[in-house]
C-alpha cells in the first residue's frame, strides 16, 4: 500500500532541517523543490507517504510514474486530495482503487453494536436482529455465531431460502444455533430492532416493511432510507481514533482519515474469522457513527430507545 498526501503547510513538505533555516531561505528551498517537481517521501517503518505540495502537470506526471513503478492497485490518500479532480482523474485512469473504509466497516459490527449499547445503557438480550444476505454467507455465519447468545431472536432474510436452509441446518446441528429463516416482504422485518444489510440492493430493501424505529446498519450500497414514517437510524460508516497498536503512525497520517488508514493496515487476503479476530484484538474505539448526511448524534439512539420504551 502506498499513500499520497497534499501538503497543507511547510512542515508537511520540508524536512525539519529545512524548516529550521531562516524563513527566506526556507521559501527558496520550497520554491526549488516545487519547481523541480520533487515528491517528498515520509517513511515510518515500511509505510511510505508521498507528499505533494500542489497539483499541477509536473507533479501529476511524477505521481503517475510512482504508480507505474510501484504497480500498486490500491492507494490511501489524505483528506484534501478528495477535492482535487485532476488527481482523482489520474487515479481513475490508472484503474487504481482508493481506500474508502467500506471494506473495514463490514467487519466492525460488534464494535458498532457495543458503541450503541454504551450510549443507550442497555443489553440486546430482549431485542431482535435481522441479517439481509443473498451471497455473503461466510460473513453472515460468523456474525450469527458471535451474536447468537446476545439477542432474543436472529432472523435471516434471503432470496435464496433453499441455499441458506442448508447453512441453517449446519448451525443448528454443529453450534446449537437456531435462526429464523424467512422472506416475507410484509412480515420479515417489521419487528426487528436492528437490521444488518450485508448485500441487499436498495431496490430489494424497498420491497420490505421495516420497523419505523429500527437501527439499520448498512454494509451494502449507501443510500437514504425513505420508507414512509421512518424514524430510525441508518448507519453507513464509522470514524475511529488511531488504535493503540498503531499510535506511532498517528503523526505521519495526521492529515488522513484514521479509519481509512486503519483499513489500509489490516486489508489482506485471509479468512473472515481472522479479520474479525484482528479487529477485536486491536480494540478499536469508535468516535462516532455516520449516515448519508454525516455524523449521527448520540441523542438519535436515545430518542429511538425512548420511543420503544413508551410503546
Amino acid at each position: 500500500m502506498i499513500y499520497f498526501e497534499l501538503g497543507l503547510c511547510d512542515e508537511d513538505y520540508l524536512t525539519e532541517k529545512e524548516i529550521r533555516l531562516f524563513w527566506r531561505i526556507s521559501r527558496i528551498v520550497w520554491n526549488i523543490k516545487t519547481g523541480l517537481g520533487i515528491l517528498v517521501k515520509k517513511k515510518v517503518d515500511n509505510k511510505i507517504v508521498y507528499v505533494i505540495p500542489k497539483i499541477n502537470n509536473k507533479f501529476l506526471k511524477k505521481i503517475n510514474k510512482v504508480l507505474k513503478v510501484t504497480g500498486k492497485n490500491q492507494i490511501c490518500i489524505s483528506d484534501e486530495l478528495y477535492y482535487k479532480d485532476e488527481f482523482l482523474n489520474l487515479i481513475k485512469n490508472n484503474d487504481i482503487k482508493i481506500c474508502d473504509g467500506a471494506w473495514a466497516f463490514r467487519y466492525c459490527l460488534e464494535n458498532i453494536l457495543n458503541y450503541i449499547m454504551e450510549i443507550t445503557n442497555e443489553d440486546f438480550n430482549e431485542k431482535e436482529i435481522a441479517f439481509l444476505v443473498d451471497n455473503d454467507y461466510e460473513l453472515a455465519i460468523e456474525y450469527i455465531k458471535i451474536f447468537s447468545s446476545r439477542f432474543k431472536l436472529i432472523t435471516v432474510v434471503t432470496n435464496n431460502i433453499v441455499g441458506f436452509s442448508k447453512v441453517s441446518d449446519r448451525l443448528l446441528k454443529n453450534e446449537g444455533i437456531d435462526i429464523n429463516l424467512v422472506n416475507n416482504y410484509r412480515k420479515s422485518l417489521n419487528k426487528s430492532d436492528i437490521i444488518v444489510n450485508l448485500d441487499f440492493t436498495e431496490k430489494e430493501i424497498r420491497k420490505y416493511t421495516l420497523n419505523n424505529k429500527v437501527i439499520f446498519v448498512n454494509f451494502g450500497n449507501k443510500y437514504e432510507i425513505n420508507h414512509r414514517k421512518f424514524e430510525g437510524v441508518n448507519i453507513t460508516n464509522c470514524q475511529i481514533s488511531m488504535p493503540h497498536k498503531y499510535l506511532k503512525y498517528a503523526e505521519c497520517f495526521k492529515n488522513f482519515n484514521y479509519f481509512k488508514v486503519y483499513e489500509s493496515f489490516i486489508k489482506k487476503k485471509t479468512s473472515i474469522s481472522n479479520i474479525l479476530n484482528e479487529i477485536k484484538k486491536d480494540k478499536i474505539e469508535i468516535l462516532f457513527l455516520e449516515n448519508e448526511n454525516g455524523m449521527i448524534r448520540n441523542e438519535d439512539f436515545l430518542r429511538i430507545n425512548a420511543k420503544i420504551l413508551d410503546k
